[in-house]
């Protein structure tokens, strides 16, 4: 008997602890003595709904309570750019499902692993920068793009997330994005990638939180070489999928998405925030935020805010999957690799392949073009010129081009050295006659 009620103890207590309430951090208790009646009435309000709905997240002041929601929400309700990039995004999808990889090889793709975790973090991995702060201004949409971007070019070519600082104020200003009244964050990405634009850092184009002229800066390696949107079917107003978000997440570091804010949620103070269910047929969204992780414990998204660290949980919040739209216009971005450089010539150092023998690269607004070279007699044969297409970072090959001649559809594989001075080269050919497919491998030094 006694060690039946030890038992049950046990059990209470076990669900006593399970179900303790989130704690108001001593900051925002100690702001709220000092807040205004018409503030401690608003909160009293929400904690009321809070307990009425046994929700588990906490309220307080924070950085943007008492604020209109147009001031610190800026993204815009209306894209007229749908169609345009469904089609564009439809075709990237279509362009790399139509690659096909080298013989025997395997890849081993990062996002299907990862997504697989019941939780992840990307600031773990080192990806994520720290918060910043909008102020005044609706350019969150600017914020959401340059985090994510930062995300990206942190897991593409390394560094310190602590460190890295990018300017949101010249997306404000020379994106065409929109300004501190809204706009887009897939704006930023479609500026980057189309115009060839690169970010400068902070300290070169420093935030001011006021809309202004674009001032002309030098590049930088900041630049990007594609985006795209999350949900398969490229519609930019849709609410992506939670198992979509994920991968994307994995594949590309973190990704931009838009939440619905109300008043609960500028006062969000911590805990699992749920404010109104997701409608998924016709959603509505007024704030961009950055994706950076997940756990299906608390059945939520890890979500970067840009309202400084005295919001929510040190600027984070744990946001159930089906809350406020959040997900819509989610959007992936890719970092350019800057640890090489692709362009120029390049030269097959097998001095008897019976392959390819030699390549010039240039750079063209978008994408890299190749101009290969076959082994022919009594010259080298001209392959003409090929667009070089990014492939994901879970292949093992950065590029990929395509030749179609008289013998063979013949496709290269880069993977480029971050020694600047060779690179690996797959070419797969796909015989027109009964001859099998042949895959040669070579090594090519910059000339």
């Amino acid at each position: 008997m006694k060690a039946y009620v030890l038992f049950l103890f046990g059990i209470l207590l076990s669900g006593c602890i399970m179900a303790q309430p989130v704690v108001l951090k001593q900051q925002f208790q100690v702001k709220e003595l000092n807040a205004s009646a018409a503030l401690k009435s608003e909160l009293a309000q929400q904690r009321k709904l809070i307990t009425d709905q046994k929700l588990s997240y906490v309220v307080g002041i924070t950085s943007v309570s008492g604020r209109s929601i147009s001031e610190i929400a800026g993204e815009l309700p209306v894209s007229n750019d749908v169609q345009k990039i469904q089609s564009k995004n439809v075709k990237l999808n279509q362009s790399l499902r139509t690659l096909p990889l080298p013989e025997g090889t395997i890849v081993a793709s990062a996002s299907t692993s990862c997504a697989s975790l019941s939780k992840y973090d990307a600031r773990s991995a080192g990806y994520i920068t720290p918060i910043r702060d909008q102020k005044s201004c609706g350019s969150c949409w600017s914020f959401g793009a340059v985090g994510t971007y930062e995300a990206n070019y942190l897991k593409t070519n390394g560094g310190n997330a602590a460190s890295l600082n990018l300017s949101e104020q010249q997306a404000l200003c020379c994106s065409g994005g929109g300004s501190c009244s809204g706009g887009f964050a897939y704006k930023v990405f479609d500026w980057m990638v189309d115009n060839n634009k690169s970010l400068a850092t902070e300290s070169t184009y420093p935030y001011t939180a006021a809309n202004a002229s674009c001032t002309t800066t030098s590049a930088t390696n900041y630049g990007a070489t594609e985006w795209g949107v999350v949900d398969p079917s490229g519609d930019i107003n849709k609410i992506a999928s939670v198992a979509e978000i994920k991968k994307a997440i994995c594949e590309y570091g973190a990704v931009s998405a838009s939440v619905n804010v109300t008043s609960s949620f500028q006062n969000y103070a911590g805990g699992t925030y749920f404010g109104t269910a997701s409608n998924y047929n016709n959603p509505e969204t007024n704030h961009a935020i950055v994706l950076v992780g997940w756990d299906d414990t608390k059945g939520a998204w890890l979500l970067k805010n840009s309202w400084g660290t005295d919001w929510g949980e040190d600027g984070y919040m744990w946001i159930k999957y089906n809350s406020n739209n959040v997900g819509r216009r989610a959007a992936w971005v890719r970092a350019k690799k800057i640890c090489v450089k692709f362009a120029g010539n390049w030269k097959n150092i097998d001095a008897n392949t019976g392959g390819i023998t030699k390549m010039n690269v240039t750079q063209t607004i978008a994408y890299p073009v190749i101009h290969a070279y076959g082994k022919c007699s009594p010259s080298d044969c001209d392959w003409g010129n090929a667009v070089a297409v990014a492939l994901p970072s879970s292949y093992p090959y950065e590029y990929c081009s395509t030749y179609n001649d008289a013998a063979a559809k013949r496709y290269l594989y880069i993977d480029l050295d971050c020694t600047d001075t060779y690179m690996t080269v797959k070419l797969v050919s796909d015989y027109h006659d009964s001859r099998p497919t042949r895959t040669d491998v070579y090594k090519f030094k910059r000339q």
